[in-house]
């Protein structure tokens, strides 16, 4: 049997297309099917893109402030100074105007009331009290009950002294001896007398206790209540002669002798601060009309002021 030649090529030619078909078909159902199972992933095709990596120290978490964030400022003078304008003022402490005595706050250099001084002797009861009842030693420096807590009972005997102290009893000062028993007896010589260990610094005189100015016309007056030949307790007054009444300025203030017979005090201005002034006694004699002359100097810069005027130095008699 005899084809054409162009038979023949068309023949060919389908082969070859039949042949190719099916090498396809092969292909595309082999290859899906190994994808269909998920054990084979197919690789992304290659592309120029370039992803970018953060290095570590983009990756730094650390807050850097960026443009927006306003900068930290200080205060400027002009802030400060509104700040201090309106700031309240310091309140300054008032200042004490008082005229007076020193008291256990502030230093002192000579004695004040409720302090015990050194003194040395012995105390003998000479009277036990006004009907035999005895004489109280007080545990504390004050004249409470004879029952109080502490108190003894003593009708005779002599005790040894370490001190003494001025306490204030009906608005005077008022001297009460210390015994080594750390009990308190009164100083009144009717019931106790006293006997010093040493030579006391002036001799006691009893002319020297009582008012001064009461009989002039100064306007002025001073009450000496102790002198125990160490020590003086003194108030000074406002005299007004026609009413006789007085009005305190300096009271209850203690004094200490010198080895010249000088009395040394301390006291408080009405200008805020402390100054020292002094005492001393001059027998005059009857014949003056007077027994006694107490003469007072004041600090010249800071004199005392009574309604008489303003006083630095003043004798007064009585």
């Amino acid at each position: 049997m005899f084809r054409s030649k162009g038979f023949t090529t068309a023949f060919v030619i389908l082969s070859v297309l039949i042949v190719a078909l099916l090498g396809i078909f092969i292909y595309l159902v082999v290859g899906f099917g190994k994808s269909g199972g998920g054990q084979e992933t197919a690789s992304l095709p290659e592309t120029d893109t370039v992803i970018a990596v953060p290095s570590s120290e983009e990756t730094d978490t650390t807050t850097v402030p960026t443009e927006t964030e306003p900068p930290e400022t200080t205060p400027s003078e002009t802030e400060t100074e509104k700040e201090s304008e309106t700031a309240p003022p310091e309140t300054e402490k008032p200042v004490d105007r008082s005229v007076r005595a020193l008291n256990d706050t502030e230093e002192h250099l000579y004695p004040i009331v409720g302090e015990v001084i050194p003194e040395y002797g012995s105390v003998t009861v000479v009277r036990p009290g006004d009907a035999g009842e005895g004489i109280v030693f007080h545990a504390l420096p004050q004249f409470d009950d004879a029952g109080s807590d502490g108190n003894i009972m003593r009708t005779e005997g002599s005790y040894d002294v370490k001190g003494k102290i001025f306490i204030i009893d009906n608005d005077r000062p008022y001297l009460m001896y210390e015994t080594t028993e750390d009990l308190f007896v009164t100083s009144a010589a009717v019931y106790i007398a006293f006997t010093p260990a040493y030579e006391k610094k002036t001799e006691i005189n009893q002319n020297h206790l009582g008012s001064y100015g009461n009989s002039e016309n100064y306007g002025i007056s001073a009450s000496v209540f102790v002198d125990d030949g160490n020590h003086v307790a003194f108030s000074l007054f406002n005299y007004d002669s026609e009413a006789n009444t007085i009005s305190p300025v300096l009271s209850n203030v203690i004094a200490q002798y010198d080895e010249n017979g000088k009395a040394h005090f301390e006291y408080h201005n009405s200008d805020g601060k402390i100054h020292e002034g002094t005492l001393s006694f001059r027998d005059i004699g009857e014949e003056s009309g007077f027994t006694e002359e107490i003469c007072f100097v004041f600090d010249p810069d800071s004199a005392l002021i009574f309604k008489a005027g303003a006083v630095s130095e003043m004798w007064l008699h009585h």
